[in-house]
């Protein structure tokens, strides 16, 4: 299972990226461990904005080149109505992505290795 999460940054930009454990993730990219985007490290998290499941690593790609085109106003639409997302990507409607419900950031970042696959 992959996840496709907007991260909203502390300028308000939106950070779009793909993972198989969200809450390791967000930990890196809060500096608590080894391995988080240059983005992030210039630019800290301050929420997740929107999650969303996928079966396969291609259909999370596609997602998230999709996502990553998308205009900060479209983004933050998306990330206010995540069940939508078919509006924004005709072109892998077929596909099947499903809005994660989300956590506070503190609540991934309290997560160990050993849950951390818990909250999906």
């Amino acid at each position: 299972m992959y996840v496709i999460y907007m991260l909203r940054c502390q300028d308000d930009s939106l950070y779009t990226g793909i993972t198989t454990d969200l809450a390791r993730r967000i930990r890196q990219h809060c500096g608590i461990k080894k391995g988080g985007a240059k983005y992030t490290k210039s630019h800290p998290p301050v929420s997740i904005a929107g999650a969303w499941r996928s079966d396969t690593r291609q259909a999370a790609s596609q997602f998230e080149y999709y996502c990553k085109r998308l205009t900060h106003a479209q983004k933050n639409k998306l990330a206010d109505n995540p069940e939508n997302w078919r509006s924004f990507f005709p072109t892998i409607a077929d596909q099947t992505f499903i809005p994660i419900t989300i956590l506070s950031l503190k609540a991934y970042l309290a997560q160990t290795d050993a849950n951390s696959h818990e909250v999906l």
